[in-house]
């Protein structure tokens, strides 16, 4: 058994548009990580490697020593994206109308309270939302 790295992603339909780059020791090795391909095995030959993944705007680089015969598991975690917030919001915002509205044909609720449930869509900034992952080793 020789040293292998496992770099793994979810396989979730909100992350189709996700794509990382595994560089292994500068240049020596090159993997592509979408969701399609959510699991690479990569055989590491040096006792210290270099290893930088990287996506559209960010890039995370760090160095792992092998063991004898080791097995390292790394998972990339993609943040939350604006799309998606703003989808759910929409959501939210949408069947608390609908909730409010049916409300309003028995007890005569207030309408104006539709417009209360898309307040937060006011607080959704694009900005907010930064492009980025997180990287988390487990040991085995």
């Amino acid at each position: 058994m020789t040293n292998k790295l496992i770099v793994r992603m979810s396989k979730n339909i909100f992350l189709k548009d996700k794509n990382y780059t595994i560089t292994i020791n500068e240049n020596e090795q090159t993997h592509i990580l979408n969701i399609t391909r959510n699991k690479i095995e990569i055989d590491l030959n040096n006792e210290f490697n270099k290893i930088e993944i990287s996506s559209k705007n960010n890039s995370k680089s760090f160095l792992i020593k092998n063991e004898n015969n080791s097995v390292k598991f790394l998972n990339v975690h993609s943040n939350l994206t604006y799309e998606f917030a703003l989808g759910v919001f929409i959501g939210f915002a949408f069947i608390a109308s609908i909730i409010i509205s049916l409300l309003s044909l028995n007890s005569g609720v207030n309408l104006l309270l539709i417009f209360i449930t898309f307040l937060p869509l006011f607080f959704l900034k694009k900005e907010n939302f930064e492009d980025g992952f997180e990287i988390k080793e487990l040991n085995k």
